[in-house]
């Protein structure tokens, strides 16, 4: 559309058709591979791989404040290895969401930012938006990480979160930064920059005012906090419901029983 970001979404790498590609996450070097379970909202550094492979795979999840919370990922792509075909696009900062998406679960659409230097396996597709619209992504992720969205995805989804549903949810799109998309894109920073591989796209933010900048790999601001999370998240559902969709009480409560 004349006038909006244009966005790029993109499956990077096949688990099964690139197997060929990959050496072990624990023990060699490359770039980490993320897996749907990796992804969680708002949240880039879920689960920590163990042990095992395919259904005998173990992995542990890595609550906020644990010590232990960082990428730890069951495969790798060495850096020769990654295909032309991706261009830059592993050094940039994208917007990933968990493709495993059934209906039963909690939610259905879970999305995070990630950082530059991984590869997202075809469980973890991804966009990114032109340059100039870095902002978008936490106004992006503050709808998609919200009950409205979540609500008409799982209308559609069945097993996977396909990008003809993505593209067919109410994203909100400005060709602009209003006070809207910043009022949300705060929350959704504090939330989502919360480990050393986002210190840039952190003063990236903070050089619009959004933030602090960061001091070495402190971030100040940054919601590690269950607490504070939880207010975050609470305070983001608020604005997109009322202030992005206009939904009033009654048709909130509709939401909320779906």
């Amino acid at each position: 559309i004349e006038g909006l970001p244009y966005r790029h979404y993109q499956r990077e790498v096949d688990m099964g058709n690139d197997r060929d590609l990959f050496v072990d996450g624990l023990t060699e070097d490359g770039l980490p591979v993320f897996e749907g379970r990796m992804v969680d909202q708002y949240d880039y550094r879920a689960k920590a791989y163990v042990s095992g492979r395919g259904r005998a795979a173990r992995w542990d999840d890595l609550p906020f404040g644990s010590p232990e919370k960082r990428i730890v990922p069951q495969w790798r792509v060495p850096r020769d290895k990654v295909p032309t075909k991706l261009g830059d696009r592993p050094n940039r900062y994208r917007v990933a969401w968990n493709d495993v998406a059934s209906p039963e679960r909690g939610r259905s659409l879970k999305a995070a930012l990630i950082p530059p230097g991984v590869i997202g396996g075809d469980t973890v597709p991804n966009l990114v938006f032109e340059d100039g619209f870095g902002w978008m992504y936490m106004a992006y992720l503050a709808a998609a990480n919200s009950l409205c969205l979540d609500a008409l995805a799982r209308r559609l989804v069945s097993l996977h979160l396909k990008y003809y549903i993505m593209d067919a949810l109410p994203f909100p799109r400005w060709p602009s930064e209003p006070s809207l998309a910043r009022e949300l894109g705060v929350r959704a920073l504090r939330l989502s920059c919360t480990g050393p591989e986002m210190v840039d796209y952190w003063n990236s933010m903070a050089e619009r005012g959004w933030v602090d900048p960061a001091t070495g790999d402190d971030l100040p601001g940054a919601a590690t906090d269950p607490d504070e999370r939880d207010r975050l998240r609470i305070e983001i559902e608020a604005i997109v419901a009322y202030d992005v969709f206009g939904l009033g009480r009654e048709e909130f409560e509709i939401v909320l029983d779906s």
